[in-house]
């Protein structure tokens, strides 16, 4: 891609292309981005990857409101002057800071630190690469699904995002590439939880500005993990060797700080950009170790339990209807600022869940959820601990029958198509009824609990039963219709599977049954 002044300034440059809410695209520069996000009128970015949404929310979020502290307004709505002298302001008027390519590699470039040593041969700055795919933090051991390397003319908006998504999203991958501090060790994931009032681009991130300005002053006047006003916010704007002398502690934070954990150059090669990369002897930051990844993140909630505190962190499975009510409602996990309702917040609201899950040397898949809650039960699942009491209770409660109808009915029930009477099923046969039945389940969980709050007690667990009976009873149906019985057999094992689901239930759900014949 040829260099050119169009495309390399972010602060002037229609860089980003958007499809406003109209339905007409634009190019814009990022103050024009910012002006538009606070007007509600962005829908979508059009050269954003799925797994980078998450990484390019924050960070305009974490800028929102760094600017905002900044000129001492609290109102995201600002006209694109006034954010393109404000982001400027915040990179102590280096112009340079906010361009993709700054040839003199003694200054910054935009998530790319100085070089110290004067030059990149100098700096071994090496592993040169055009595609601009190849330095975000995709990790997989085979090249398909999502193809690596794909990019051979990458525009600067696609530069952008993967620099923004590898500094302040990876983990730790071989030694001399460190990760970022916002998360329980090298091998997790920055999990992004918060509320929004609608699904809307620009309301999501008007809100989470806001919770993220009040919770910077927060911790500042606390003085919680030693944040200071005054300390450094654009980390790509600090000089940085490699060191482990020049790791930063969290004294020398300001509590917003948009992360670089990665020393990467991009320069112009015969009318290509091409982007190289120099290891480092220790990670740019130095939290304690015992923080386990909680620096106060607005959108990272925290685990505590007798092992201490510690960032949350995701696997492969996700965000499970089982994770997100050990999200909710387990009082070993702190809830982050992002997750508690404002006066500002709408009589409806949504619950929003990303995270690309990271383990040792692999990517254990992109999750994404958002959950619908009516105001009135996201006050209590929000608010005041006592409010959240009732409705702990009753998740718990819906819980458990769910392990009644999964361990004790369909299990034994789907084990007697597979094996005569006395012999062990493989529960490789089983397993994957069980998981249609949770996908059912995981589909309608959030819902049901939601209507049957506002039911009497025994009203709802008769209701939330008869639910659950239905979903086995078809998952069961659909075992038999599928499964390889031997037609000798077919009668006797069909009528005996039936029988252990029925007969296990009547057992254990005798109040239920006995409603139904009242």
């Amino acid at each position: 891609m040829t260099e050119t002044t169009r495309d390399n300034d972010l602060l002037s440059d229609p860089i980003f292309s958007v499809t406003l809410r109209d339905g007409s695209a634009r190019d814009l520069s990022l103050p024009d981005v910012l002006e538009h996000l606070g007007a509600g009128d962005i829908s979508s970015f059009g050269g954003l990857r799925a797994h980078q949404q998450q990484a390019w929310h924050t960070f305009l979020a974490q800028l929102g409101a760094l600017c905002l502290e900044q000129a001492g307004a609290s109102d995201p709505k600002q006209a694109s002057p006034w954010w393109r002298e404000q982001l400027l302001a915040l990179a102590s008027g280096v112009e340079q800071a906010w361009w993709l390519v700054v040839e003199d590699a003694a200054k910054p470039a935009f998530m790319q630190t100085s070089v110290l040593e004067g030059s990149l041969e100098r700096g071994k700055y090496k592993d040169a690469s055009v595609f601009a795919d190849a330095y975000d933090m995709l990790v997989t051991a085979k090249n398909h699904d999502v193809k690596q390397d794909l990019m051979r003319a990458p525009s600067s908006e696609h530069w952008v995002y993967a620099l923004v998504t590898l500094q302040t999203m990876e983990g730790f991958l071989g030694r001399g590439n460190y990760g970022i501090a916002r998360m329980n060790g090298g091998f997790a994931s920055r999990p992004y939880a918060s509320l929004a009032d609608d699904q809307t681009i620009g309301n999501r991130w008007a809100r989470d500005v806001r919770v993220a300005l009040v919770e910077a002053a927060k911790q500042v006047k606390a003085g919680e993990f030693g944040y200071t006003a005054s300390g450094h916010k654009l980390l790509w704007c600090e000089p940085w060797g490699g060191t482990k002398s020049e790791s930063l502690g969290p004294r020398a934070l300001h509590p917003l700080f948009v992360e670089v954990c990665r020393r990467v150059r991009i320069k112009p090669i015969e009318g290509c950009r091409v982007c190289v990369r120099s290891n480092t002897v220790a990670s740019r930051l130095a939290f304690p170790k015992e923080l386990n990844g909680v620096t106060g993140d607005a959108w990272t909630p925290t685990v505590h339990d007798r092992r201490g505190a510690r960032a949350l962190t995701m696997g492969a499975a996700g965000f499970s209807y089982t994770f997100v009510h050990r999200l909710l409602f387990d009082p070993e996990v702190r809830q982050c600022a992002s997750l508690e309702v404002t006066r500002d917040d709408a009589s409806r609201v949504y619950l929003v869940l990303q995270v690309l899950a990271r383990g040792q040397g692999i990517t254990e898949g992109l999750h994404e959820r958002v959950i619908e809650a009516p105001g009135h039960i996201a006050s209590r699942l929000f608010g005041p601990p006592d409010q959240l009491a009732a409705l702990a209770q009753l998740s718990n409660a819906l819980l458990e029958d769910v392990e009644v109808v999964s361990r004790k009915a369909l299990i034994p029930a789907i084990g007697r198509l597979h094996a005569p009477e006395g012999e062990q099923s493989d529960f490789d046969k089983i397993a994957p009824w069980l998981t249609r039945f949770d996908q059912r389940i995981d589909e309608h969980y959030f819902h049901s609990l939601w209507e049957l709050a506002e039911l009497p007690r025994e009203e709802a667990k008769n209701l939330w039963r008869e639910r659950l009976i239905g979903w086995g009873r078809a998952v069961l149906e659909q075992a038999i219709a599928s499964s390889p019985i031997p037609q000798a057999r077919y009668w006797r094992r069909v009528s005996a599977a039936d029988s252990i689901y029925e007969g296990s239930l009547r057992n254990r759900f005798a109040e239920y049954y006995e409603s139904r014949h009242v």
